[in-house]
């Protein structure tokens, strides 16, 4: 089952119903993969000929050197994977836009999942109009990955054993497939949607676009200590294996940063009774004299209880002193974390992707997609745009074997940079041998705070 990226150019009124139609209808229909970027046929332009220069030029002399002393400088430096380009490049995205449920007009429009993932489609239909014009030949393939066929009927065939990339699936077990699927058949397969510490062992076809927990853990670490001494700092959690577990990779990147084996942030575990029912949650371990800074790890959403108490007690408790809070993005989801406590706490929140409403960028590409789809952009269609942008440009520029290049080439796009690295097998540190990458994974994250009436990237 297949779909060409072939939209309206305008849908009448805000809503997107009329979109999700003509996608239901179009990808319940079967047919082969369509070329939806092409290389444009380039004007040849006549070559005037420069008048020759009277100017007396100095003679060069070269002096022969050996190959052994100084090695020719090629592409392909520093990797062992050679580019391998080709005219054209194959690539299947698969998308679970349960198209099973075009008989059902009511369940589609009142559907979030299938809203969210048409958003997601429209933003990659735009991309590909940006890499015909940049000269990228694609055929690109779509499938609807929650079809009533399995996930590996839809990987076996023929379009998919053929693809040059696989984008997705959504699905945890349908993207456990793919990744053996690619593994054994050498082709690159790119999870844009999911992350995991531990996905793959020795497997350089997988490319991981969303950072993984410990990386957000980091990177709260890293913000923290260019702002704060770690004698200022408080792991925030409960008496319980889960939330203690987490102090210990936030103290191993203290340790890692500080290059200190011994350092250590201060923990201080929260009675959930006394958020309710106490008179202090936090006994009083608020600094008058400089500011307090808490860590909050906790980023499920049965947590959110746990979570909302503590930044309550911490803005009655914290009295006229200064109280910085860094934390997981279920701070920014959290309908009940209103502007108040950003402002009161300082809140920090380590985010992968944020949306700059200011950029230029973001303000044409919202121009252009409501002038297209009748529509403002929601996050998965900048996401969309961000991955099949991205993902084209760099099949193009590397071939095949772009993923081993990656790191060497990171973009920023509208909402994320993609900033790739090869993470190695613990055995062997060599990233020149291709067996030791165990996949790979983009590590940019941003830190996210409330300016003013703003949230804003924090510098």
């Amino acid at each position: 089952m297949t779909l060409a990226p072939n939209l309206q150019r305008r849908l009448n009124g805000s809503s997107f119903f009329l979109l999700i139609l003509v996608l239901i209808i179009g990808i319940s229909s079967c047919g082969g993969p369509k070329e939806v970027a092409r290389t444009k046929p380039r004007t040849t332009k006549p070559v005037r000929k420069k008048p020759k220069s009277k100017a007396k030029v100095d003679t060069v002399k070269w002096t022969k050197v050996s190959k052994e002393e100084f090695p020719p400088i090629t592409e392909e430096s520093g990797n062992k994977e050679t580019l391998d380009k080709k005219d054209s490049y194959k690539i299947s995205l698969m998308i679970p836009f349960d198209a099973a449920k075009g008989n059902n007009l009511t369940k589609i429009k009142h559907d979030a999942n299938v809203h969210r993932f048409v958003n997601y489609y429209a933003g990659v239909t735009l991309a590909l109009e940006d890499l015909e014009d940049e000269g990228a030949s694609l055929l690109v393939n779509v499938e609807d990955s929650k079809s009533t066929e399995s996930i590996k009927s839809i990987l076996n065939n023929s379009n998919n054993r053929d693809a040059d990339m696989i984008i997705g699936p959504y699905s945890k077990n349908a993207l456990n497939e793919a990744i053996d699927f690619g593994k054994k058949n050498s082709i690159p397969v790119v999870s844009p949607w999911r992350a995991s510490d531990n996905p793959t062992d020795d497997n350089p076809y997988y490319v991981q676009l969303r950072p993984k927990l410990k990386q957000q853990y980091k990177k709260i670490t890293e913000s923290v200590l260019s702002k704060f001494s770690p004698d200022q700092v408080f792991l925030i959690g409960r008496d319980i294996k889960s939330d203690k577990a987490r102090f210990k990779y936030f103290n191993q990147a203290l340790r890692e940063e500080t290059g200190n084996p011994g350092a250590k942030f201060d923990e201080f575990l929260v009675e959930e009774d006394s958020l309710k029912l106490g008179e202090t949650a936090f006994d009083s371990i608020f600094y008058m004299d400089k500011p307090t800074v808490f860590i909050l790890p906790n980023w499920k959403g049965a947590d959110e209880d746990f979570i909302y108490s503590c930044l309550r007690r911490m803005r009655v408790e914290k009295g006229m002193g200064k109280v910085f809070v860094f934390g997981m993005p279920i701070l920014l989801e959290s309908e009940r974390i209103g502007y108040d406590y950003f402002k009161n706490l300082h809140l920090h929140v380590v985010r992968s992707k944020f949306v700059d409403l200011k950029s230029r960028a973001v303000q044409s590409f919202r121009s252009r997609y409501y002038n297209q789809f009748g529509a403002l952009p929601t996050k998965d269609a900048y996401d969309g745009y961000d991955v099949m942008l991205y993902l084209g440009r760099m099949i193009t520029k590397y071939g095949k074997n772009f993923q081993f290049f990656l790191d060497k080439d990171p973009e920023q796009m509208l909402q994320t940079t993609y900033q790739v690295e090869k993470v190695m097998m613990e055995s062997d540190r060599d990233i020149s041998k291709k067996n030791n990458v165990k996949f790979f994974e983009n590590t940019y994250l941003d830190i996210i705070r409330f300016n003013g009436y703003d949230f804003v990237r924090d510098r």
